[in-house]
């Protein structure tokens, strides 16, 4: 695999010769339905010098399979953010010398070829980025750290957007809709029978608990599916809030984590909110759910610190009454994004092997998997907290 993207890794590692040392894949547990992802350190002798590395290399060859999981469309859209959306927001954000910026890692080099999508990307592991066991959920603490994060990112994208209009429409102008949902638009009676399925998912997993407040979730949700304004496209948002896609940096001294995000395929121009209900209900702790008040607190003194340090009029921009307003629209979304990766996330090994060889991800949610009592508990625990007021 490695052999395959040689041509890349020469883009990345610069002038010199090099041997490739160390190839580890990282995804052996079932997460590389998009694309496999490996461990690479080069040695150059002649200076010497050492460069570690990701690399992630488009999964599957058959044609069925690529188009059935939208590789090129996925390695598109990460490209697209790594090479061009990020590095000018970086830009952008630099001018200010802000207190606590958005860091994203590095690409060093990126292939769209046909059969042979890959990136080179910044290992962030020698910088002590890590992930997070969550057989339960991110506790509080881990969350906050997240809902700072996500802050900053936010932050950047509004106030690029408030001082330079016509710049940041050029610049979001290929990623206002992930390709999901530019795929669900082309075959809607797909997405609507996932959509039967998820919503499926979750009341068998209730089996009768909650029925008033999953029934009241169906119907905001569709009622979510029916229109997302215009003006509530405001920030680039991550939009794969999955847990193996959040790193963690901890350091002696400091009272929470440093975080990192990882994998952009999912990206968008959508409200802020996508991202913070997505995270919340997909990652977070029983006494995380239940202490989401203080959390949305977190995020709004954190964006509104980054927006004032801008120069921008926080309240303006995004006030907490916009960022309430947003989060009740946008739970609905969160809760069926949830369903779906905490139902893939804790699939047993030869469960995610039977994944990765279908072409569907819809075939494998309608399964009952032997780990669906765990999936039920999950599923229980986020309608018991949204059954109870912030």
């Amino acid at each position: 695999m490695i052999l395959d993207h040689l041509e890349l890794l020469q883009q990345a590692f610069g002038p010199g010769k090099f041997d490739v040392e160390d190839q580890t894949e990282l995804s052996s547990q079932g997460a590389n339905y998009l694309g496999v992802v490996t461990s690479v350190t080069l040695h150059g002798k002649n200076p010497s010098k050492t460069l570690r590395l990701i690399v992630k290399a488009a999964q599957g060859s058959q044609q069925a399979v690529r188009s059935s999981r939208a590789i090129l469309p996925a390695f598109e859209r990460e490209l697209e953010l790594y090479q061009t959306v990020l590095p000018v927001l970086a830009s952008f954000q630099a001018e200010f010398h802000l207190s606590s910026p958005f860091v994203a890692a590095a690409c060093f080099a990126g292939s769209l070829s046909p059969g042979k999508e890959a990136l080179v990307l910044e290992d962030l592991r020698p910088k002590g980025f890590q992930l997070c066991p969550t057989p339960d959920g991110l506790d509080f603490c881990h969350q906050a750290a997240v809902f700072r994060e996500y802050a900053r990112l936010h932050a950047v994208s509004l106030a690029f957007r408030d001082k330079a209009p016509e710049q940041f429409l050029e610049l979001t102008r290929k990623i206002e809709r992930n390709f999901l949902e530019q795929r669900a638009a082309q075959r809607p009676e797909l997405y609507e029978e996932q959509r039967r399925v998820v919503l499926a998912m979750g009341k068998t997993a209730l089996d009768g608990q909650h029925e008033e407040r999953r029934q009241q979730f169906e119907v905001e949700y569709r009622r979510f599916l029916e229109e997302e304004p215009e003006e509530e496209l405001l920030a680039v948002c991550h939009g794969d809030c999955h847990p193996n896609n959040i790193l963690f940096q901890y350091a002696e001294g400091l009272e929470s984590p440093k975080v990192a995000l990882i994998d952009w395929q999912l990206s968008s121009l959508a409200s802020p909110m996508r991202d913070l209900t997505f995270v919340l209900f997909a990652c977070a702790s029983k006494e995380a759910l239940d202490r989401r008040g203080e959390l949305l607190l977190i995020y709004h003194a954190s964006i509104r610190t980054s927006l004032q340090e801008f120069g921008c009029e926080a309240d303006k921009l995004f006030s907490y009454e916009t960022l309430q307003r947003h989060w009740n629209k946008y739970s609905p979304y969160g809760l069926y994004r949830a369903q779906v990766v905490l139902k893939l996330m804790l699939l047993t090994p030869e469960e995610r092997a039977e994944l990765e060889a279908s072409c569907s991800i819809l075939e494998v949610l309608k399964k009952d998997f032997a780990t669906s009592s765990k999936f039920a508990q999950r599923v229980r625990a986020l309608f018991a907290a949204l059954s109870v007021k912030m």
